[in-house]
């Protein structure tokens, strides 16, 4: 009996992985007066155990950027990294950001718009 019961836990992980893993997030934007060339977006795969996922963006010459992001289920926590300055954002999946920045004056500055904006800006406001 025992082993039946180690088979049905280990398929019930297994499907749980796949629930917790919702689907992408989008977030485009520009930063002026950047700090790096780059901006990096990370968040955690949503599971047992914090895995890290990481994606970077290069800023094109007028400091715009793309990037799509796998999220878990609900919403997830992203962080957002420029030169010497973060900020953290949530979003869930399927949502769509635009994101403005004065990389100068980062906490003042900082904008969404688009499908998730409203949580995003009032993380960011707080």
């Amino acid at each position: 009996m025992m082993p039946c019961i180690r088979v049905l836990v280990l398929i019930s992980l297994l499907c749980a992985n796949n629930v917790l893993y919702a689907g992408n997030v989008i977030i485009k934007g520009r930063i002026t007066n950047r700090l790096a060339e780059q901006i990096t977006f990370s968040t955690d795969d949503g599971w047992l155990e914090y895995t890290p996922i990481e994606r970077k963006a290069t800023l094109d010459k007028d400091g715009r950027f793309s990037v799509v992001l796998p999220v878990a289920a609900g919403y997830a926590k992203i962080t957002l990294e420029h030169g010497d300055q973060a900020s953290e954002l949530y979003l869930k999946s399927g949502d769509v950001v635009q994101l403005t920045v004065d990389a100068k004056d980062v906490d003042k500055s900082i904008h969404y718009t688009g499908t998730g904006a409203v949580t995003a800006n009032f993380t960011a406001k707080y």
